[in-house]
């Protein structure tokens, strides 16, 4: 991968990758890629910022999983290997990449991987994986909770302190600092703290804002009508628009959370998939456009998705579960 080959457009954690990938191949000129990653790394601060935490994240790749799964622990392996660049391991990583390659065909497919641990994710400051939830106080006294699978990056500054949600779910409770405004950026747009308390729930199709205590004003990412969400009150957004604004018990939400339990009233069942999605080891999908009518309320165990499923599948006897693989179950109307 010549460096003017290297796609520039994508964002700079996705570049950093793209360079680990290349360092791994046996078919390039490994002195030239080397010499070209380093000036990609001198061309820019945030390049050699993502090239330093990519490469501390591969010098602790082993410690991602412990799943006890066989095949899991298979496949967690050989892309540890697959990924790390430094000499000493570099046979090891050929080799892996073949053995990862045959894995992806013989248990699921490769993109799987990608799609639960994309670059972004791996090299956000924070993160939790499948099942995990995490409580970091940070700098400025705030409160930091993750939940499952999700990730963060933080630019703390003098003027500024921002969160950017990667993916997933977060409960902020802001410490009090004038001169400095809290917000948290998601692709859809951005949210500024008014006060304390409140949950940020970020996937591909949209941003859910659940306000437990005070307010907080969101402006979308292409859009000039900024909304204010007031304690007791919930809005879901993409970038261009906003939902309804829903009232909400914000007492039974933070139980919710402290519980591990999804409560929901008259809920997209789609929604709730996506939710229970960054629960589960692997991946749920399901046919969006089959499913968007149905609507459900239901209290649903986090922390035991396919408890999860198995309710719904009670609820809703016109649903079938497929599982594809132990990484992959499909669920949609019954045929």
């Amino acid at each position: 991968m010549a460096n003017q080959n290297l796609n520039q457009d994508k964002p700079i954690a996705e570049q950093a990758a793209q360079w680990v990938v290349a360092l791994s191949d046996d078919s390039q000129d490994n002195g030239l890629l080397q010499q070209q990653y380093k000036q990609w790394q001198q061309a820019h601060p945030e390049h050699a910022k993502a090239a330093q935490k990519m490469e501390a994240l591969l010098g602790k790749f082993d410690a991602i999983h412990q799943l006890g799964d066989k095949r899991q622990q298979i496949l967690n392996t050989s892309l540890d290997a697959g990924l790390r660049v430094t000499e000493k391991r570099k046979a090891r990583s050929r080799k892996a990449i073949n053995t990862l390659a045959l894995l992806a065909v013989l248990l699921l497919p490769g993109w799987i991987i990608t799609q639960i641990y994309p670059p972004a994710y791996l090299l956000a400051d924070l993160r939790t994986d499948t099942g995990e939830w995490q409580q970091h106080t940070l700098e400025d006294g705030s409160q930091l909770s993750l939940g499952s699978r999700s990730a963060v990056s933080l630019e703390f500054n003098d003027g500024l302190r921002q969160l950017k949600l990667v993916t997933g779910e977060i409960l902020v409770d802001v410490a009090k600092d004038a001169s400095r405004p809290f917000v948290v950026q998601t692709p859809h747009g951005q949210i500024q703290a008014l006060g304390t308390r409140f949950m940020v729930r970020h996937s591909d199709q949209q941003t859910r804002v659940i306000m437990l205590e005070s307010a907080v004003q969101i402006d979308l990412a292409k859009a000039s009508e900024p909304k204010r969400i007031q304690q007791g009150e919930q809005v879901t957004f993409n970038q261009y628009a906003f939902a309804g604004i829903e009232k909400i018990d914000a007492n039974s939400w933070q139980r919710g959370w402290d519980s591990k339990t999804l409560l929901v009233d008259d809920m997209p069942l789609t929604d709730i998939l996506t939710e229970l999605d960054r629960y589960q080891k692997g991946r749920i999908l399901f046919n969006r456009k089959q499913l968007e009518s149905m609507q459900i309320s239901a209290v649903l165990p986090l922390d035991k998705p396919d408890q999860a499923l198995d309710l719904l599948l009670a609820k809703f006897p016109e649903l079938q579960i497929r599982v594809v693989t132990p990484y992959l179950k499909y669920v949609s109307l019954s045929d």
